[in-house]
């Protein structure tokens, strides 16, 4: 059996069009961080994605449970991600920036109620996720954490901060405010990596639920590709994790115009090959 890595992160982002990312070749880049890590291949995968809904709460069924659009029923009678973790000796904790209650939201917190710590984080900006992301922190503990964030939802203006307006100052007019919150969410995750940098055996995996049009939203009863597409960036100090990481996801994509792609509902068989299973 392969080696399982000592702590799994997962970044569970928020209405992110990867079209609006320099590692995907947007032409007013605002994701720094991830383009400087996207120069050390050995260290870091950018992948072409899909994900499988263009709305938060089926996705998340979906990408932490063995359920996909055609059978609802894994959700419910099968053992999901996060008790996948628990099995394979990793302690799981949820901490999300998302409402806990509701239309959109019970369903997502069934699934993080299966967390051993799970905490509903108040507070305007992702970045209030850093303290209890550190104090839960354990040097010697296998953990899976999942950090769910607010990232680039609709009401982009209060998704960022004065530095990441003047970041996305090259950005078109209409698309400042968006650009904004995808520096933010940039700036969150070289963060979080610094948080836990003492430990050289962690994935670091950031998937968005879906993707976004732009000013318009998501969840929409049409087919536009931009609630679909999204970035999938996965990173480690550890190479060998990284080579295992990305050769799972390959084998879990399909070829399509000459382009491989993967699809997150797939995430929990990559995310379960690397624990062991």
């Amino acid at each position: 059996m392969k080696k399982a890595p000592q702590r799994i992160v997962v970044i569970l982002g928020e209405s992110d069009n990867k079209g609006h990312h320099g590692i995907y070749g947007y032409a007013h880049p605002t994701d720094d961080f991830m383009m400087k890590m996207q120069k050390d291949k050995d260290k870091t995968a950018v992948f072409n994605a899909i994900s499988p809904a263009p709305i938060t709460r089926e996705v998340v069924i979906r990408i932490f449970s063995l359920a996909t659009a055609r059978q609802i029923e894994p959700f419910v009678k099968k053992a999901s991600l996060l008790e996948f973790a628990k099995n394979a000796g990793y302690q799981t904790v949820w901490l999300s920036k998302q409402a806990g209650v509701g239309l959109h939201d019970t369903l997502v917190r069934v699934i993080a109620l299966q967390a051993d710590i799970v905490s509903f984080i108040p507070g305007q900006f992702d970045d209030t996720l850093f303290e209890p992301f550190s104090d839960f922190l354990h040097k010697s503990a296998k953990q899976f954490f999942v950090l769910h964030l607010r990232g680039s939802h609709l009401g982009c203006k209060y998704g960022h901060n004065q530095a990441d307006f003047e970041w996305a100052a090259n950005s078109l007019p209409e698309y400042r405010h968006y650009d904004a919150t995808i520096a933010n969410t940039d700036k969150f995750l070289e963060l979080l990596t610094q948080v836990d940098n003492s430990n050289r055996n962690t994935l670091f995996v950031y998937v968005p639920d879906h993707g976004e049009i732009v000013n318009k939203g998501h969840g929409m009863p049409n087919l536009d590709k931009r609630q679909y597409e999204i970035p999938l960036v996965m990173w480690s100090e550890d190479k060998m994790l990284m080579q295992r990481a990305r050769s799972l996801v390959d084998k879990y994509s399909v070829e399509n115009q000459n382009m491989r792609i993967f699809n997150t509902v797939s995430l929990p068989l990559v995310l379960a090959e690397i624990m062991g299973y």
